[in-house]
């Protein structure tokens, strides 16, 4: 398990999200698909926001607080092909939850809730790595009684990359989970344990890239 660094983190939004076909035409703007409501970006460094828009095109993201208020903004012009990448500088890590609202040209085309900031991790690998929380020791009982909204996971499908079998899935499972019960069986229960360390030694949200 290594920590995540911005470029692998784009690289891994480009990766899932092509394959779900989510292009955007030449009068759209459309973030990548890794991109959700409850998402976590790592704390005090760029939130990027990558996708597809006409080319040529100006997209915003802008960060709002609780209250409404205005914390943080980023504007970039996409690429000849229509690829966009925008960003500003997160936040310090903590419990206050975000908005984030994009815009094409001035005209808002997406908006994110419940958007925190903490420490954002990728897990992966083969035989340990890969066991599954519903798999795991005394695993049904921590899906079914541990609450921590705090703690949050997204899920990359096991099946082969651009197949239309991964399309199928990615379409079902593409979002930003809560570790609340019932919705985090398919995370790596390594993944899991580790997230819980992280959670309880620095207090900030922790967010699992699976």
């Amino acid at each position: 398990m290594k920590k995540k660094f911005l470029a692998l983190f784009l690289g891994i939004c480009i990766l899932f999200s092509c394959a779900s076909t989510a292009f955007a035409s030449e009068t759209e703007a459309e973030l990548y698909k890794i991109y959700d409501d409850d998402m976590l970006f790592e704390q005090e460094k760029d939130a990027v926001f990558a996708g597809k828009a006409p080319a040529g095109s100006t997209v915003s993201a802008e960060l709002f607080g609780a209250d409404g208020r205005s914390i943080a903004s980023g504007e970039a012009v996409a690429d000849e092909s229509g690829i966009f990448s925008v960003s500003f500088v997160a936040p310090k890590g903590g419990f206050e939850e975000y908005t984030v609202i994009l815009k094409c040209n001035g005209n808002e085309f997406d908006f994110l809730e419940r958007v925190v900031f903490g420490e954002l991790w990728l897990a992966g690998g083969q035989s340990n790595m890969e066991l599954e929380l519903q798999n795991a020791n005394d695993g049904q009982e921590l899906i079914k009684t541990h609450n921590d909204p705090l703690l949050r996971s997204f899920y990359v499908p096991k099946v082969p990359h651009l197949s239309e079998e991964f399309i199928r899935n990615e379409r079902q499972h593409s979002c930003w989970k809560l570790c609340q019960p019932g919705e985090i069986k398919e995370v790596s229960a390594v993944a899991y344990f580790f997230a819980l360390k992280v959670r309880r030694e620095q207090n900030v949200p922790v967010g699992i890239i699976g």
